[in-house]
């Protein structure tokens, strides 16, 4: 608030002055923000003083549009029916786009089950992306080798001392061994994720434009 005691602003006179707004973070698309500031003064006018005010325009931002994509995969195959070692399943994805902005370069990741092989079509943009579990290592925690009874031990404290840094060291050994192969698989393409425990693959499948209220349909053999 800026606060003027006993000036006089003349007719004709410009007072400049300018702040600062900021805007939170992580907002969502297709949000708005408006703020505004009033000037409150006391007027002299011909016929005496009066309590007047003058509102700025209204000034805003927006975060901008969106283009929101609905998914759906299904088979051909019908209701009932199986599918023998050797045939070929055929799907549909179907994509709609309900938003008013078009989106560009979008990618269909389908995983496809270990069981089966994906049999692209000529002239098909795709990638099929091999994704493996990350093993996490921890290395044990020495013990307090101190607080431990070994009148009562079956081993003396310097053999387990040492059992415990050969374990250590070899514990070592082995997640250095793991990091380099897995920087090797990675340089082959290989992706991890410490979320799952099984391989999985997926179809990375690059598509067109999908203009909005589009209905886009694209068959992929298995």
């Amino acid at each position: 608030m800026i606060v003027f005691k006993n000036y006089d602003i003349k007719s004709g006179d410009v007072f400049k002055f300018s702040y600062n707004a900021k805007a939170p973070a992580n907002l969502d698309y297709e949000n708005k923000a408006f703020e505004m500031y009033g000037i409150y003064f006391t007027n002299n006018i011909s016929t005496g003083k009066i309590e007047d005010k003058a509102i700025a325009t209204k000034i805003g931002l927006n975060t901008g549009k969106e283009a929101v994509l609905n998914a759906k995969l299904e088979s051909v195959l019908g209701e009932g029916a199986s599918v023998k070692a050797g045939e070929h399943l055929k799907y549909i994805v179907t994509i709609n786009n309900n938003r008013t902005i078009s989106a560009e370069g979008t990618t269909i990741n389908i995983e496809i089950p270990n069981n089966l092989e994906y049999i692209p079509t000529e002239g098909e943009n795709y990638k099929i992306r091999t994704i493996m579990p990350l093993q996490k290592f921890e290395m044990p925690e020495e013990p307090d080798w101190d607080n431990i009874n070994w009148d009562k031990s079956e081993m003396s404290k310097e053999e387990a001392m040492a059992m415990w840094k050969q374990q250590a060291e070899q514990m070592k050994q082995q997640m250095e061994e793991y990091s380099k192969w897995v920087e090797e698989q990675k340089a082959q393409g290989v992706e991890f994720d410490e979320n799952i425990t099984e391989q999985k693959k997926n179809i990375g499948n690059r598509n067109r434009k999908h203009e909005n209220k589009s209905n886009n349909k694209k068959r992929t053999g298995v």
